[in-house]
């Protein structure tokens, strides 16, 4: 029944700040807006495990209310480039603590502005959903349909904005964010045992901290460090995962721009 809801659903994951459109305007919104984006990003990734990913963000669907309540849904994939162990465990656990990690995914979020001044801005966020994870199990599976698991996770937190520089004339601005979030993560009992030898819970919990740039409103640069807190304090899986990420926003990828008074 959850293979089918995660086909249904085409697999929801949970949001960082990578796929954050942030916001320039400072100030409270006097419309909705709707928007309809393909190909709207692609992103690179190193991890302390040495696993480099690539992600790209096919398609995103963005509502934004006069009340400057953000809901949106991402499609992404993220294809691994190389793995930087030789450790099937690691290397899963690698793809799960990547907040866009699965070979499918997607992604929906709920942003609420909390107050906002000149060139500042506080926001609560949260989000949940499910992905699909491809990688190695621990033993002699074979097979396609024992080379994968679904995740389900969450996260629950807040995000801060600062406008450094801006020159609109030139098209040029600098913007600082910072997003502290408690994290959430389920997967069945079987393919816990199946991926980490249980080495992780069924349903784990934990902590992330994000802190990035936004250069020209096209690049983006962050550092993320996420950590599950209710592993088996003498596992490899413990110690917290710190990853580097670069992303870049193309320009022309609207096919859907509504403003509505």
């Amino acid at each position: 029944m959850r293979l089918i809801f995660f086909f249904l659903i085409f697999n929801i994951s949970f949001s960082y700040s990578q796929l954050l459109d942030l916001d320039y305007s400072f100030k409270r919104k006097s419309e909705r807006l709707l928007k309809v984006e393909l190909l709207k990003q692609f992103m690179l990734s190193y991890d302390t495990n040495g696993t480099i990913g690539m992600t790209a963000e096919a398609l995103n669907i963005r509502y934004i209310s006069k009340k400057n309540t953000d809901l949106s849904f991402s499609l992404i994939g993220t294809q691994i480039l190389y793995f930087g162990s030789k450790n099937d465990k690691l290397n899963s656990f690698s793809q799960l603590m990547n907040p866009l990690g699965g070979r499918i995914g997607g992604i929906i979020s709920f942003t609420q502005q909390i107050s906002f001044q000149d060139k500042t801005s506080y926001k609560f966020t949260s989000s949940v959903g499910e992905r699909m994870i491809v990688s190695n199990p621990i033993g002699n599976s074979v097979g396609f349909g024992n080379r994968y698991f679904l995740n389900t996770n969450g996260s629950v937190g807040f995000i801060y904005q600062k406008l450094f520089n801006e020159k609109i004339l030139e098209n040029k601005s600098l913007m600082l964010w910072f997003s502290p979030k408690i994290i959430f993560s389920y997967s069945k009992k079987n393919d816990i045992e199946r991926f980490f030898l249980n080495s992780l819970k069924s349903e784990s919990y934990g902590y992330s901290f994000e802190l990035g740039i936004e250069y020209n409103k096209f690049l983006k640069m962050g550092l993320l460090l996420n950590q599950l807190m209710n592993t088996e304090r003498s596992s490899t899986l413990k110690s917290p995962s710190l990853r580097i990420t670069v992303n870049y926003k193309l320009k022309k990828t609207k096919i859907l721009d509504l403003n509505q008074q």
